[in-house]
């Protein structure tokens, strides 16, 4: 699969092709890569009629039907067949007849350009009709790697018509973490932006934390003994809709991160060298070895017990999701704590 950057500088120098698959759960991706194979398409002196056919709506012979037909309002066609769940393993994709897409995909018609989008991470190998597109250009359109993100968050920005900091930049993608989220993000910090410039504080103040930072804040707050930023913090991460299961699962992870990390600093280990180990965002690494030093491995490992409790209690029924999230901060601050915070 070619990386989008790539797809993309490949537009500028070959010949556009009669088949794009755009693999990623990126959407902001997928439509500028639209965008520009529109735009290269009008540089060779086509003027490309746009046509769009939803999978799940309709299946797929409408868009064969569209490459295979010569279009009336064009000399060449750019055919969309938006979610082809058929090409992944989901469940909900289902039992369908690709014969005819396969057909197409091993004869393409020549001056139509076929675009299907798969969002999903990654296709079912095993299907003939995804061995056939690997004949043809496949597009990564995942969230892109932090320093390409923010080159295109920066290039969004010039469209729209503000200056963003670059440190505003690298605040809002760390919030975000992806790229159709950022330019939401982006069109609202925009309309409250008095001179057109966008800071650093603008971001903290107009943008939300991810939950996982929320998390980070409860699993501290929850060590340091603060029931009040504790509560605070469970039902803020409540009202914006995660989960209580999902927010178990959270909790979990950060802690046995803040564990690994507490055994990998005794062992006298580099901060430089664990995010590749234990295989996390560098942010995230910063802020469990921020809290690791203070905390006992014993306390760790007593705070994990109480959300599996917790987790146990909510799948077998025995207790509703929200009571046993609120269990759980209490029980956690209820012992004596076996950390030592400075204070």
């Amino acid at each position: 699969m070619m990386e989008w950057g790539k797809a993309v500088a490949a537009l500028n120098r070959e010949p556009v092709r009669p088949v794009y698959a755009l693999v990623g759960t990126e959407p902001f991706l997928v439509r500028r890569f639209l965008r520009k194979l529109a735009d290269r398409m009008e540089q060779d002196g086509q003027r490309p009629y746009l046509e769009r056919h939803r999978f799940d709506d309709e299946g797929y012979m409408g868009a064969i039907a569209a490459c295979q037909t010569q279009s009336l309002f064009s000399e060449a066609s750019l055919v969309v067949l938006e979610q082809v769940t058929a090409l992944t393993s989901a469940k909900a994709a289902g039992k369908v007849d690709l014969g005819p897409l396969e057909d197409y995909l091993d004869n393409p018609v020549p001056h139509r350009v076929l675009v299907i989008t798969v969002e999903a991470d990654k296709l079912d190998e095993r299907k003939r009709a995804v061995k056939l597109l690997k004949k043809h250009v496949l597009v990564d359109c995942h969230p892109p790697k932090d320093a390409e993100a923010e080159r295109l968050i920066c290039e969004l920005a010039g469209e729209m018509g503000v200056v963003v900091e670059d440190a505003a930049i690298a605040e809002l993608w760390r919030r975000c973490r992806m790229l159709t989220l950022c330019e939401q993000e982006l069109a609202k910090l925009r309309s409250f932006s008095e001179n057109g410039t966008i800071d650093v504080d603008a971001v903290r103040e107009l943008v939300a934390e991810p939950i996982e930072d929320n998390v980070f804040q409860w699993v501290e707050g929850v060590l340091r003994k603060k029931v009040r930023d504790s509560i605070r913090v469970l039902h803020e991460m409540r009202i914006r809709g995660a989960e209580p299961l999902s927010l178990l699962a959270l909790m979990a992870h950060r802690l046995r991160l803040l564990g690994f990390v507490r055994v990998l600093q005794q062992r006298g280990i580099p901060e430089s060298a664990m995010a590749s180990r234990l295989k996390v965002h560098p942010y995230a690494l910063k802020q469990a070895a921020r809290l690791a030093p203070r905390v006992a491995l014993s306390e760790v490992e007593r705070l994990l017990v109480i959300i599996a409790d917790a987790e146990y209690a909510i799948k077998s029924g025995r207790q509703d999701p929200d009571v046993a999230l609120e269990w759980v901060v209490m029980a956690c601050l209820a012992s004596k704590p076996h950390a030592v915070w400075a204070r």
